[in-house]
């Protein structure tokens, strides 16, 4: 028997590949996308945009949310800063940036602010410069002088005490008004001649109003001091204020009959013989028992008690005015001949009491700024 013949075909079996797997890493080696490409097939792999979100240390979100494209190069800018002092913008100081603040409060307290990403520098002299910028004036001779008031107040410890402070300076009523410590300006009645060197009232009508926004004088603590040009014996008091009882704090350099007389916190008046009205006068009481008075380089001390001052007048600020070139009586000058000054005004101080050598640091201060400013007697 015959076989049919038989052809063999080989029919070799075509390779498999397996799927894929891509995996997208960053420089760190962190994974960012891992996908299954199949086997053959062409794919394109879309990596998300950067998302970036700006953040200051308290983390709190600065500006809007940031999209970036990937291994793109991009500047993320930080929003400026902005800095209010005593509730108005003061300025705007960019990231990262260092800036001087020049702000106090009206009892001389430095703020410190605290601002994210930023360095503030507190000028020591910042009551002197924006004095200075207040009454329009950049005199370099005052800027000085007030500086070196200043500093040495700071090196005796008694800056801190100051309620008030004004300077006079500007030769008008509008820079004479303005304080270097106090929130409130003078206020003028009557008739007041304005000079370069101070001020001076008719011995008519003419005084001025100091309205603190300070508590009330303590009753054993506190302390008035002026700086006078002029030596006049007149039954004027020149700063004060007190009842209608006659209790009260007043200075009256030197009256016709040649005394200095004051009261502090008393109804009753203590004298001394003073045969000239000029320079520094002033008084200070720390202590329930007794006060201590200034005439120029010479204190004394009087032995009287101290007594509550009780106001009976309608003026709703009486308890914190202060009354120069006369004084307050329930919140209106004292009316009697002679009461008004006709003496010249050129520095006011008031605040807390002061012991018998702050009051000689005090009275050596206001002398060399009078000196300094080329106006002393």
């Amino acid at each position: 028997m015959t076989l049919p013949n038989f052809k063999l075909k080989i029919v070799a079996k075509q390779p498999v590949c397996s799927d894929a797997t891509a995996v997208i890493k960053d420089s760190e080696n962190n994974t960012l996308k891992t996908e299954a490409i199949p086997s053959g097939v062409t794919e394109n792999i879309t990596i998300n945009d950067t998302t970036v979100q700006l953040k200051d240390t308290a983390n709190n979100n600065i500006g809007s949310v940031n999209s970036y494209l990937a291994e793109s190069a991009n500047n993320l800018t930080a929003p400026n800063a902005t800095v209010n002092l005593n509730g108005g913008a003061f300025q705007t100081p960019r990231s990262n940036q260092t800036i001087d603040v020049l702000t106090r409060d009206q009892n001389s307290d430095v703020y410190s602010p605290s601002v994210s990403g930023l360095t503030l520098t507190f000028d020591r002299y910042d009551e002197v410069d924006l004095y200075m910028t207040k009454i329009g004036s950049t005199n370099s001779t005052w800027r000085s002088a007030l500086r070196t008031y200043k500093a040495g107040l700071i090196t005796d410890g008694i800056w801190s005490k100051a309620y008030y402070i004004n300077p006079v300076l500007g030769g008008t009523s509008g820079t004479h008004a303005i304080p270097l410590i106090g929130a409130t300006p003078l206020t003028f009645f009557g008739s007041i001649t304005h000079a370069s060197t101070g001020m001076t009232g008719n011995g008519t009508n003419g005084y001025y109003a100091i309205d603190l926004t300070h508590p009330v004088l303590g009753q054993n603590n506190h302390s008035m001091f002026l700086y006078l040009r002029t030596n006049v014996a007149r039954d004027s008091g020149d700063i004060g204020y007190q009842d209608g009882s006659g209790n009260g704090t007043v200075l009256f350099p030197r009256y016709a009959d040649g005394n200095f007389y004051s009261r502090s916190f008393s109804g009753t008046a203590d004298s001394v013989a003073n045969s000239d009205s000029s320079r520094v006068m002033g008084l200070s009481r720390t202590a329930s028992g007794s006060y201590i008075v200034q005439r120029d380089g010479t204190q004394n001390t009087f032995t009287r008690s101290s007594t509550t001052v009780g106001y009976t007048g309608t003026l709703s600020t009486l308890t914190n005015r202060i009354i120069g070139m006369n004084m307050n009586v329930n919140g209106i000058p004292f009316g009697a001949a002679n009461a008004y000054s006709t003496r010249e005004h050129a520095f006011i101080w008031v605040g807390e009491g002061l012991t018998s050598s702050e009051m000689t640091a005090l009275r050596n201060r206001i002398d060399t700024l009078q000196t300094s400013l080329g106006r002393n007697v």
